[in-house]
């Protein structure tokens, strides 16, 4: 039993075991890896509560996507056009209606799907000049998806501007369908310094990474999951297409007249006057944590621990420790490093204490609602590795505070406290965020603390 649920070292929900033989002979067709077959099969199709992908996905509705890998017509032909493929071999013969229909045959999607990923790789490989042979598989089935979404032409454009580049209106009109919300975009586009293309850009490579799982589709081995796979930037940047998302660089860290960090709310003042209002996630890929815990649910803000009788002060975002984290607004930092054999659940911490106005009219509006009659409100970083600047101490021995701006970087995830072991995302690493109405003030329960989840412009998962 242990080796047929292992073969390949594919991992599969129970209910689709039964897909198991034809992943991996179309992996094998298609060179790519079963897991990869598993990632885009995963990423497009209609499951039930268990996991179980539904073959017969929008069954009564022929001009939509269907089936396991959610083909709409015209790709669908596609496949049935190109030589290789299961479907052009078995139902030439066929009249449309019938080979069509074929969408919902577990054996069809699945191959056509490995097909589909081919085509467009080889097209894209002749339109673009660049060397797709040379990727890995799993970055080969990032790259699939994203010509599944975009299309080849698409997908030239985006990353090389050919045959014309994006406008602005054009990606900020992408951006905010995707997003279903134009103010959501309309922030994300703020946080990449009004650049709509770079914008759209930056979640799509986000949102690719998060939908293209390989490792969870691994058997989980410690020494597989050592290294995480590349992601989406990394895999352009490295075909030679210079593309990385740009994103805003830090500004120089404003300073009292007496040389030290300003900590007071006339230094943030100054950082509002020269910067404006501005927000950014704490993290680059915000996406609720999964590993070791019962569901998504329980990473989410309230009573969601031990079946409701426990209490999340916070929200807990999947993040290989290491990854750095951004300042959500302009504020002061508070730095609260622990000692070696501290038991402080929290490990290293800081708190950003930011001032309604240093908040852009979304997020203000947030403020307003959750935490009325106050002027400022606290952003609680845990489980920190390390922090981005010196701690320095007044003559009483107290760690002195920092000014910082928007995005500004100022530390990175860890595994301290009692994250300690969850040394990467498959063994629940991730950055516990928090709200505090009161910034430094210190509570048990879900006093002093309310949803950080509504602050958030793009968490790919909620």
């Amino acid at each position: 039993m242990a080796t047929i649920y292992t073969e390949s070292n594919l991992r599969l929900a129970q209910g689709n075991e039964k897909y198991r033989a034809t992943i991996i002979a179309a992996a094998s067709k298609y060179t790519l890896t079963p897991q990869s077959i598993a990632a885009m099969i995963g990423a497009e199709a209609t499951s039930d509560p268990d996991g179980t992908w539904r073959a017969d996905s929008n069954e009564d509705h022929p001009k939509k996507a269907q089936g396991l890998a959610q083909f709409f017509p015209d790709a669908w032909t596609a496949v049935f056009k190109y030589p290789p493929s299961l479907l052009c071999q078995d139902c030439k013969s066929m009249s449309e209606e019938e080979w069509m229909s074929k969408r919902l045959e577990a054996k069809y999607a699945i191959d056509g799907a490995g097909a589909y990923a081919a085509l467009n790789l080889r097209q894209f490989a002749s339109d673009s000049g660049w060397d797709v042979e040379s990727l890995a598989p799993e970055d080969k089935a990032k790259l699939a998806y994203m010509l599944h979404h975009e299309g080849v032409r698409g997908t030239t454009r985006l990353l090389m501007g050919r045959p014309d580049q994006y406008t602005a209106e054009q990606a900020a009109e992408r951006l905010a369908k995707q997003l279903k919300s134009v103010e959501k975009a309309n922030q994300l586009v703020l946080q990449h310094h009004g650049k709509a293309v770079e914008a759209y850009k930056s979640w799509f490579f986000s949102y690719i990474d998060t939908k293209i799982d390989v490792n969870f589709f691994t058997v989980q081995d410690k020494q597989e999951f050592a290294k995480p796979p590349r992601n989406m930037a990394e895999i352009v940047e490295g075909l030679g297409g210079g593309t990385r998302p740009a994103h805003p660089q830090p500004r120089p860290e404003p300073a009292a007249s007496n040389g030290k960090p300003a900590s007071s709310s006339t230094a943030m003042s100054r950082a509002v006057s020269a910067t404006g209002s501005a927000w950014f996630d704490p993290l680059e890929i915000c996406t609720l944590r999964t590993a070791h815990l019962k569901s998504k649910g329980a990473a989410e803000f309230g009573m969601t621990r031990n079946l409701g009788t426990r209490a999340h002060q916070g929200i807990d975002l999947a993040a290989e420790p290491g990854t750095p984290i951004r300042a959500v607004a302009n504020g002061i930092v508070y730095m609260a490093p622990v000692t070696a054999n501290s038991d402080y659940a929290y490990g290293n911490t800081l708190v950003l204490e930011v001032g309604i106005n240093d908040l852009p009219p979304a997020q203000a509006k947030i403020f307003k609602t959750v935490n009325p009659g106050r002027e400022t409100i606290g952003f609680f970083y845990a489980h920190l590795s390390e922090f981005q600047y010196p701690i320095d101490r007044d003559s009483q021995g107290n760690i002195l505070p920092v000014t910082v701006h928007a995005g500004d970087p100022i530390g990175k995830t860890g595994c301290t406290g009692n994250a300690k072991g969850m040394n990467n995302i498959l063994l629940g690493a991730h950055l516990h965020f928090e709200v505090r109405q009161e910034a430094k003030k210190r509570c048990i329960g879900l006093a002093n603390r309310v949803d950080p989840l509504p602050f958030i412009v793009i968490c790919t998962n909620h």
